[in-house]
């Protein structure tokens, strides 16, 4: 991943073609900051005009800490997980590295390749995250030659929560009609209570339907 703890190693160390960040290609990390224990999506980008086949490996460390890693990536029909002694995840606090299986290496595959992961940030007060990443853009020639390999860096800061007391809820209703429930799948609802978010105040959250399933969890958990 390029990650300076870890040594700087890169995939370039295997895979040989132009200097590492020729400037022809170019890998991005997407990732919004975080809130403390909540899964959320991070997007990992890699292009260039010529390559027909793709890989990556990224890490998320503590940027007060770069060797502790921070939190926790999961396994997905597109990426697997290492741990730093070389099993698979779980890696129980080890440093872990998310990176494709043979299948996401899209072979054939021109212009970019994108990867989506679910990452779960650390508990609260761990701070600042730092993502490294490489990636491999390949020609497909099935040998460890003529590839371009690009690395990056990016940064996630932690959320905080300003509520001093849990928020009560006193009801739960149809965000049309407002009558109670029960109510269909996807639908949407208003919640009522107090000890909310001051108003005026919000934040973006990727990936809209989780954010609807954890507030239905709770919802059901409470009613």
């Amino acid at each position: 991943t390029g990650a300076p703890a870890d040594g700087g190693l890169t995939c370039a160390a295997c895979h040989r073609g132009a200097d590492v960040n020729d400037g022809r290609g170019k890998l991005m990390i997407l990732v919004r900051d975080y809130k403390p224990g909540v899964r959320q999506r991070v997007r990992v980008i890699l292009e260039h005009p010529d390559a027909q086949r793709w890989g990556f490996q990224i890490t998320a460390r503590l940027s007060s800490n770069p060797a502790q890693q921070a939190g926790t990536f999961a396994v997905t029909e597109t990426n697997q997980v290492r741990c730093a002694d070389g099993a698979s995840a779980p890696c129980n606090g080890l440093r872990e590295f998310a990176e494709h299986y043979a299948a996401s290496t899209y072979p054939g595959q021109r212009g970019r390749a994108i990867w989506d992961l679910e990452w779960t940030p650390p508990a609260a007060g761990a701070g600042e995250v730092t993502f490294y990443a490489a990636g491999n853009a390949a020609n497909n020639n099935r040998v460890n030659t003529g590839d371009f390999i690009y690395t990056t860096s990016t940064t996630a800061a932690e959320q905080s929560c300003n509520l001093t007391t849990t928020p009560r809820l006193t009801s739960i209703r149809h965000g049309a009609s407002f009558l109670e429930g029960p109510f269909a799948l996807n639908t949407m609802i208003t919640l009522g209570g107090s000890g909310f978010q001051r108003p005026g105040q919000s934040f973006t959250v990727e990936g809209q339907r989780s954010e609807e399933r954890r507030v239905g969890k709770e919802c059901r958990s409470r009613w």
